[in-house]
């Protein structure tokens, strides 16, 4: 009996032991968490969690950042003040302040004027002693119009939107797209990608060479977009100059009825031949679903560089239509290198007579890969670095419009976006996208549904039940 009570009275006090143990534990954990400011982003695409483009921007702030929310008190949007609230946490420099519009209508008089608009609920303002920015609600997400016409929220860009607006308003600059016009070009908003390009913190403006007497001082990225009309030599001699003087250009081409053959010959003079022509791409793989294998429509391959990276690690497959070709000079400008961006696959071929309706290559043709994007840029003598005169080239610029069937391909206006930001040399060029809101549903056939049923129903319960039935009969036993 008494080596019995013995026995109880160790078991109760280790039992008293370590109760007193777990309860410190969980006191101590509890207390820990409570101090850490961190939380943790579940969300499978990191919804609510900063990228490295926004941790860079921060970082290089140097003065007091004011964003203040424009919602009525209890109404505010759940998801936009979490990406607040890091933007706060992450900068001694960064100031999260709720404002309801309603009730503190003197504070938004300053930007309702310069705006030129009334602020509505919602609208986010990042505010310096200087400069400010304003974000409106909308902004914060992509829609788009479903097939019965109803606005429906695909992405949150509201990461995007506020990081921009940092780094205008840290600096009071945002760098220059100029788009050139007066040869039928198709222009940014035409297109749909002017919001793209104003949400990478850049301004949009446009001219005409012979109007304006050549590239405006300024300009930090050119655009020639599908021009369908050749440039007279005056005009040549304006962009010549640009680029000889290091400027950079994103040119985008498309087939057109006849060879732009002064914009073909200035492009010479920096290593690119245009080769005229569509490219056919036979590899089945590669061809656009739904186009009845049509080999004019065709997914390039996508090359190593930094203008190509996102969508590379994105897993994003961008498409073309009715590609030119582009080659190199025999003879080479040394300090002038050429990189591919995008080729069609070994199986294809440019065709180069466009009255030729024959299926298979011919003679006349150029087999593949096709180059259909393209880096040029320029290099010191003396280093041998990057330095001066930056172009990127596209062989279809169809591929930037919102195609039939398919609206606007994402993989081609990311890659529109990342190319602008290589071109301009921004330390605050903000390269940030939107973050996808749709949910993959869960689809099952009828025999994965029944064997799921059978587990949570009948297997787990009969592995719960024998597990308590074993311990019943080892009690026993003791």
């Amino acid at each position: 009996m008494k080596l019995s009570f013995n026995f109880k009275a160790k078991q109760a006090a280790m039992a008293t032991v370590s109760l007193i143990l777990i309860i410190a534990g969980v006191i101590i954990l509890n207390l820990i968490v409570g101090k850490l400011p961190a939380q943790w982003d579940m969300t499978k695409k990191k919804l609510y969690s900063l990228t490295d483009d926004s941790k860079t921007v921060i970082g290089s702030l140097n003065q007091e950042i004011t964003i203040y929310a424009l919602f009525p008190a209890g109404q505010e949007a759940d998801d936009i003040m979490e990406v607040l609230n890091l933007y706060g946490a992450a900068s001694k420099f960064i100031t999260v302040k709720t404002v309801d519009p309603d009730r503190n209508p003197g504070l938004l008089k300053r930007f309702q004027e310069e705006e030129n608009a009334e602020l509505t609920k919602g609208s986010l303002v990042v505010f310096t002693d200087n400069y400010f920015k304003v974000i409106n609600y909308m902004d914060m997400y992509d829609t788009s119009l479903n097939q019965q016409g109803q606005m429906q929220v695909f992405g949150f860009a509201a990461e995007q939107r506020v990081t921009s607006a940092l780094a205008y308003v840290n600096t009071g600059y945002s760098p220059r797209v100029v788009e050139i016009s007066g040869h039928y070009e198709n222009t940014l908003e035409e297109i749909g990608l002017k919001g793209a390009v104003e949400k990478s913190n850049f301004q949009v403006g446009d001219v005409n060479l012979l109007r304006d007497g050549g590239i405006p001082a300024g300009a930090d990225v050119v655009l020639l977009n599908s021009p369908k009309t050749d440039f007279n030599p005056q005009e040549i001699a304006y962009l010549k100059a640009y680029l000889d003087q290091g400027g950079h250009i994103f040119v985008a081409l498309d087939l057109t009825q006849d060879p732009l053959v002064n914009l073909y010959d200035l492009l010479t003079d920096y290593n690119i031949v245009v080769q005229y022509g569509v490219t056919l791409e036979k590899d089945t793989t590669r061809q656009l679903p739904g186009s009845g294998n049509n080999p004019v429509f065709f997914a390039p391959a996508v090359k190593e560089h930094d203008i190509t990276a996102s969508i590379r690690e994105n897993d994003l497959d961008p498409f073309f239509a009715y590609a030119m070709g582009l080659g190199t000079t025999e003879s080479m400008i040394r300090n002038i290198k050429v990189e591919p961006l995008m080729t069609s696959s070994a199986r294809s071929f440019l065709r180069t007579d466009l009255n030729d309706g024959s299926e298979n290559m011919t003679a006349a043709d150029v087999p593949g890969p096709v180059t259909v994007a393209a880096a040029v840029y320029q290099t010191s003598r003396d280093t041998g670095f990057p330095e001066g005169m930056k172009m990127v080239l596209i062989t279809s610029g169809t591929s930037l419009t919102v195609m039939p069937g398919l609206g606007q391909i994402k993989a081609n206006s990311d890659f529109f976006v990342d190319s602008i930001n290589w071109l301009s040399d921004q330390e605050d060029s903000v390269n940030i996208k939107s973050k996808s809101l749709y949910k993959l549903p869960l689809q099952m056939n009828a025999v994965n549904a029944w064997i799921y049923a059978a587990i949570a129903i009948i297997l787990i319960p009969l592995l719960v039940a024998a597990a308590g039935f074993i311990v019943l009969i080892r009690r026993k036993n003791l």
